[in-house]
């Protein structure tokens, strides 16, 4: 068990009473928090991750359930998959690949995908296996579990 999910199993369950689309504007939220604080040097993951998220965030502004990735995108995810070992990355593309994945995120899905979120963020911070206090003694691991517990908050209402 991690901090993360520690601090977070109370929200298992209830998140799945939200709706399709509220699930998925908390998973691009979620995703967009985590994309932007990882700058990432692989350019092809790079590229793809923003490709991606312009789909995701087109389909949450047409209050959409799900996104629908194009083939173009679609046919590169096994490649990326296989190919990005930039420290974090694997975990973001992992929380993105489940919109290709699952269609409309159930509520486990979308633990599932923040869980992801967390993960690339704390093995882009610091990559050796974790800890209990490398967990407590990190900003980062503290201030995006904080995060995640606002926005899971904000969006049941």
């Amino acid at each position: 068990m991690s901090l993360w999910t520690d601090s977070l199993a109370p929200y298992r369950e209830p998140l799945g009473t939200l709706t399709p689309a509220q699930r998925l504007r908390l998973a691009v939220t979620a995703i967009d928090s985590a994309r932007a604080q990882i700058s990432i040097q692989d350019e092809a993951a790079r590229e793809w991750i923003d490709a991606a998220m312009q789909v995701a965030h087109a389909a949450v502004e047409a209050d959409e359930s799900s996104v629908a990735f194009p083939s173009e995108l679609s046919d590169q995810v096994e490649k990326l998959n296989d190919e990005v070992e930039e420290y974090g990355v694997p975990h973001l593309l992992e929380a993105i690949f489940a919109f290709d994945d699952y269609g409309s995120l159930d509520g486990e899905q979308l633990y599932a995908l923040l869980y992801s979120c967390y993960e690339a963020l704390r093995e882009r911070e610091d990559p050796e296996p974790v800890t209990d206090e490398m967990e407590q003694s990190n900003a980062t691991c503290q201030s995006t579990i904080a995060y995640h517990n606002e926005l899971i908050t904000s969006t049941l209402g």
